[in-house]
């Protein structure tokens, strides 16, 4: 027999479990394209939903500035892309809305209210 408190309990386990499913905060994904200025990216999420159906890709994600240059290797007069298609991301979800900011150094208002959401992603590394 189940008693409230053991009902109470479960009532809060399951709202933490949703809570933390509805969060955003960094994925892998395989870079599908990448702008020609570099400063862009579409990303597929790696990681299956629950069904085994992909997760919908993430477009026109930004990318960090230091993955935007080439690398030039040792010794060598060629330069490497830090970033190209079929690259592993790291991409994180900011805590808030991205909708307003022009991509300078100025402040911004917030566009909405969304927080850890995946329209404000942007790629941080690629391992």
């Amino acid at each position: 027999m189940s008693t409230n408190r053991d009902n109470d309990i479960k009532f809060f386990r399951e709202f933490a479990t949703q809570l933390a499913i509805s969060i955003n905060v960094a994925q892998l994904g395989r870079v599908v394209s990448v702008s020609a200025d570099k400063k862009k990216a579409d990303i597929q999420p790696m990681a299956l939903n629950q069904s085994g159906s992909k997760r919908g890709m993430l477009l026109n994600v930004a990318v960090a500035r230091h993955l935007q240059q080439k690398i030039r290797l040792e010794g060598e007069s060629s330069y490497l892309d830090q970033i190209k298609k079929g690259d592993v991301a790291i991409v994180v979800f900011l805590d808030r809305s991205v909708e307003n900011w022009g991509g300078g150094n100025s402040d911004f208002t917030l566009g909405s209210l969304r927080m850890h959401n995946v329209n404000d992603a942007v790629v941080v590394g690629v391992l």
